[in-house]
């Protein structure tokens, strides 16, 4: 019987820690579509565009 219980236990928590594993996913995959679809519009510019670029900066 404690065989039994311990097999049912453990295959909740497996179950448990796939469920965390999924919705990590998810909410990751929700945050990255949300960045993909806040792109800059024409006109306007993207945080990369406000970094310096010192390689060239110095040849002139």
């Amino acid at each position: 019987m404690f065989e039994y219980i311990t097999y049912i236990y453990v295959q909740q928590y497996n179950n448990n820690t796939l469920k965390s594993t999924v919705s990590i996913l998810k909410a990751a995959e929700r945050e990255a579509l949300e960045d993909e679809h806040q792109s800059p519009k024409s006109g306007e510019s993207s945080p990369v565009d406000d970094i310096p670029n010192t390689s060239l900066e110095w040849l002139q």
